[in-house]
C-alpha cells in the first residue's frame, strides 16, 4: 500500500491510497480536479471511492467533479446537505 499526499493544508487536503492491485482510495478533494486527474496519470477509473471528512472547501473543492466522474463519495449527512 502506498500512500500519495497532494496536499495537507488549509489551502487544500488530498490523500491517494493506492493497493497493491492498482485501486485508489482517495481521501478529501480539496484541491482542483486537474491535479488530482494528474496524479492519477489520468487514469481515474482506479479509483474506488473518495471520502470527504466535512464540507470545508479545502477538504471538498472538487466534489462536484468527482461525483460527476461516477466515482462515489462518501460522507456525512450533513455534508451533503451542506454542499447541496
Amino acid at each position: 500500500m502506498r500512500l500519495k499526499v497532494l496536499s495537507s493544508s488549509s489551502s487544500g487536503n488530498c490523500y491517494l491510497v493506492e493497493a497493491s492491485d492498482g485501486d485508489v482510495l482517495m481521501i478529501e478533494c480539496g484541491v482542483r480536479f486537474d491535479k488530482i486527474k494528474e496524479a492519477l496519470d489520468f487514469d481515474i477509473s482506479r479509483v474506488v471511492g473518495t471520502i470527504v471528512t466535512h464540507n470545508h472547501l479545502d477538504h471538498c473543492k472538487s466534489a462536484e467533479q468527482i461525483a460527476a466522474a461516477g466515482i462515489d463519495i462518501y460522507t456525512s449527512q450533513g455534508t451533503i446537505d451542506e454542499l447541496g
